[in-house]
C-alpha cells in the first residue's frame, strides 16, 4: 500500500529506499533469528550433555561399587587372617596367594593383594607374574595410610610396579581390636574409556589436582584441564602418576560456562569448537567433563537463518496478517507434534519402569523365600548338632533300665516256676515302670529333633525350660556342674515350643561349655515377668566375655570356642528367633562371675494359671 502510494506520486527514489529498508529489515531478522536459535539450541545441548555426564558418573559408580565389599570380606577369610597369626607357617603365604588369585579371577578384579602393618606386600593375586607385588612396599600410598588407620581407602594412581593405572580400594584387617594389615583391590577402568571412545563422545575425568585421569581421547590423558591447574601430578611422595610426565598444554584456556561455546584442544595441534559441561563426582572427589560437538547446532542455526530470510522476503511480499496467521498455525502444529512425541516417550518410559519394578518385586519375593528356607534349615541343623552332644549321656542312661529289665525278667521266670504268682505280678509291674521311663527318654529326643514350621502360638516358657533341663541332666552330671533354678509357676508368651526349646538348649549348652575349665562349675536358670516381658536368664560361673566377643556375639559364624567345638551359629539363630517373636536376646556380666544371657519375650495375657511341675530329675 505504501509503495503504491509512493509510485502514484512518481517518487522512485523513495521506493528504492523502501527496498533497501526491507533488505536491511530481513537481514536484521535473519541475524536475530540465528542468535535466538543458538541461544535456544545451546541450552538444550547443555541439558543433553549433563544427562550424559550423569550416565558417566553412574558407570563409574557401578564399575567401582561392585568391588566395594571385596577388601573387607577378604580380610575376614581364614587364608588372609592366617597371614597375621602368631608364628604363621610359610605355607600360609602360598595358601593366601592362591586364594587371592582365584578370587581376583572370579570377581574380575585387576589385582588383589595384602599388606602388613608396614606397608609390605605379604600375598598377591599376581604372585606368579614378573611384576608380582609380593615383597614390595606401598606404605607411601594414601589407600594404605587410610586403611592402617582403621578406615576404608580409595585412590586412583598409576602402578609403580606394573605401570598400569587403576582405582584402588582398601580395608583394614582386624585382629583382637587392632589393625594388623590391609587388603587392597585394584580395579582397571580402561574398559570404560574404551566404551566412551567407541561411542564417539568426548569425555574426560579430572582428578582433584586438575589432571585428566580417564579420557575417551588418548591425547587428553595426563594433561591439565586448565592453565591454572597445578602440573605437579599430585603429592610427589604418593607417586600418583609414577614416571609419567604431565603435559603442560591444557585442554581448555578458560573455565567452561553454561551454554557457551569455546575452543577445546583435541590434541597438541588440533582444536575444535565445543559446548563444555563439567560436573562433580562426589564419591571420588573428581570432576567429569563432556565436550559436546556443536556442528549440528551450527547447521541448525544456518538453516534457521535461511528460513528466516525466506520468511522475511515473503513477509515483504505478502500481507503481515497472512504471514502472522501462517506462522501461528505452524507454531501450533509444531507444538502439537512435540507434545505428542513427548507423551509417547513418557508413556514408554513409564511402561518400561513398571516392567522393571514388577521384575524386581518378583525377584525380591523369591529371595525372601530362599532366605526363610535357609534360616529354617540352619535352625534344624543347629538343633540336631546340640542333640548329638546329649546322645552320650542318653546311651549311659538307657543301659541302666535295660539291665534292670533283664534282671526283672529273670526274676519273673523264677517266681512263676515256683508258683509265686503274686510276687511275679509285682515284678512285671516294676518292668512296666521301667519301660515307661524308656518311653519318656525317647519322647524327649523326639521333641527336640522334630522340625518346626515357624508358626507361633500360646506357650509357657517354664515347662520348656524344665523339659530341656531333664533332657540335659546327663551332661550336667557328667561335667560335675551344679544347676540352680528359680522359676515362677508360669511364664506365658507367644511363640513356638520347638523354637523356644532350641533357644533354651543353645543357652544351656553355651553355659556348660563356659564353665568347663572353671574350678567353680555352676549354672543358674532364673525366670520372671518385668515390664510386660517374660524374662528368662541363664547365668554361668565361667570366664565371662571380653569386649570384642561381646560386640560380635550374635554374628553368624563367630565363636570363642576352640576349633571343632562349634560353628558360631547357636547364638545367632537364637537371637534371630527372639526377634521373630518380638523379643530380644542380650548378654552381660553375671553375679556368678561369668556371663548371663537374658531372653525377653512379650507376656501373653489371659493365660490360665497352672500348677508348678515336679522338680527336674537330678537337677536342683
Amino acid at each position: 500500500m505504501l509503495i503504491e502510494a509512493v509510485e502514484a506520486t512518481g517518487a522512485r527514489p523513495v521506493r528504492h529506499r523502501m527496498v533497501i529498508l526491507s533488505v536491511l529489515l530481513i537481514a536484521a531478522l535473519t541475524l536475530a533469528a540465528t542468535v535466538v536459535a543458538r541461544q535456544t539450541l545451546l541450552p538444550a545441548l547443555d541439558e543433553t550433555a549433563r544427562g550424559r555426564l550423569s550416565w558417566v558418573g553412574a558407570s563409574l559408580d557401578a564399575a567401582v561399587g561392585r568391588f566395594a565389599y571385596l577388601p573387607e570380606l577378604l580380610g575376614r577369610t581364614a587364608e588372609i587372617r592366617a597371614l597375621f597369626a602368631p608364628g604363621a607357617a610359610p605355607s600360609s603365604v602360598d595358601a593366601a596367594n592362591r586364594a587371592l588369585e582365584v578370587t581376583a579371577r572370579s570377581a574380575g578384579a585387576d589385582a588383589l593383594f595384602v599388606l602388613d602393618a608396614t606397608g609390605t606386600t605379604l600375598a598377591a593375586s599376581n604372585w606368579r607374574e614378573e611384576t608380582s607385588f609380593v615383597g614390595r612396599s606401598y606404605d607411601f600410598r594414601p589407600y594404605f595410610r587410610a586403611a592402617i588407620n582403621g578406615e576404608q581407602g580409595r585412590y586412583y594412581a598409576v602402578g609403580v610396579t606394573t605401570g598400569v593405572a587403576g582405582y584402588f580400594l582398601s580395608a583394614p584387617v582386624w585382629a583382637k581390636g587392632q589393625v594388623v594389615g590391609v587388603v587392597v583391590v585394584k580395579i582397571n577402568l580402561a574398559p570404560l574409556e574404551t566404551e566412551w571412545t567407541r561411542s564417539g563422545e568426548r569425555i574426560a575425568v579430572v582428578a582433584d589436582d586438575g589432571v585428566v585421569l580417564l579420557a575417551s581421547l588418548p591425547a587428553w590423558r595426563y594433561r591439565q584441564l586448565l592453565p591454572a591447574a597445578a602440573a605437579s601430578g599430585g603429592i610427589p611422595a604418593e607417586q600418583r602418576y609414577a614416571d609419567i610426565e604431565i603435559a603442560a598444554e591444557p585442554i581448555l584456556d578458560t573455565p567452561p560456562r553454561p551454554s557457551v561455546v569455546q575452543s577445546v584442544r583435541l590434541d597438541g595441534s588440533r582444536a575444535a569448537e565445543a559446548l563444555v559441561v563439567v560436573s562433580d563426582l562426589p564419591h571420588f572427589g573428581w570432576r567429569v567433563l563432556y565436550a559436546a560437538d556443536v556442528t549440528d547446532v551450527d547447521r541448525q542455526v544456518v538453516q534457521t537463518g535461511l528460513a528466516t530470510a525466506l520468511a522475511g522476503a515473503l513477509f515483504a511480499a505478502l500481507a503481515a496478517v497472512g504471514v502472522q496467521r501462517r506462522r501461528a498455525r505452524l507454531a501450533e502444529r509444531e507444538a502439537l507434534v512435540l507434545l505428542d512425541r513427548r507423551v509417547r516417550e513418557r508413556t514408554a518410559e513409564l511402561a518400561d519402569a513398571n516392567h522393571r519394578l514388577e521384575a524386581e518385586i518378583l525377584e525380591r519375593g523369591k529371595a525372601e523365600a530362599d532366605l526363610h528356607r535357609t534360616r529354617d534349615q540352619l535352625v534344624q541343623s543347629a538343633k540336631l548338632a546340640a542333640l548329638g552332644q546329649t546322645l552320650a549321656g542318653f546311651a549311659h542312661e538307657l543301659n541302666q533300665p535295660l539291665a534292670a529289665l533283664r534282671t526283672y525278667l529273670a526274676s519273673a521266670r523264677l517266681l512263676i516256676a515256683k508258683g509265686r504268682t503274686g510276687e511275679a505280678e509285682q515284678t512285671v509291674g516294676e518292668m512296666a515302670d521301667t519301660i515307661d521311663r524308656l518311653r519318656d527318654l525317647n519322647d524327649r529326643v523326639k521333641s527336640l529333633a522334630r522340625r518346626d514350621d515357624g508358626t507361633g502360638g500360646p506357650i509357657d516358657l517354664v515347662p520348656i525350660v524344665e523339659r530341656t533341663l531333664r533332657l540335659m541332666t546327663f551332661r550336667f552330671r557328667d561335667a560335675e556342674i551344679a544347676v540352680e533354678t528359680a522359676l515362677p509357676a508360669a511364664l506365658p508368651t507367644t511363640g513356638s515350643d520347638s523354637r523356644m526349646e532350641q533357644v533354651v538348649l543353645n543357652l544351656l549348652s553355651n553355659a556348660i561349655d563356659a564353665v568347663g575349665d572353671s574350678a567353680d562349675r555352676r549354672v543358674r536358670v532364673e525366670g520372671r515377668q518385668s515390664g510386660g516381658y517374660a524374662v528368662l536368664e541363664v547365668h554361668d560361673s565361667g570366664c565371662g566375655l571380653d569386649a570384642e566377643a561381646a560386640e560380635r556375639l550374635f554374628e553368624p559364624f563367630f565363636t570363642t570356642k576352640q576349633a571343632g567345638k562349634g560353628l558360631g551359629l547357636g547364638l545367632a539363630i537364637s537371637h534371630r528367633i527372639a526377634l521373630d517373636y518380638g523379643g530380644t536376646l542380650e548378654a552381660r556380666c553375671s553375679p556368678l562371675g561369668g556371663a548371663v544371657f537374658a531372653l525377653s519375650l512379650p507376656v501373653r495375657r489371659m493365660m490360665p494359671a497352672r500348677l508348678p511341675e515336679a522338680a527336674v530329675d537330678g537337677v536342683s
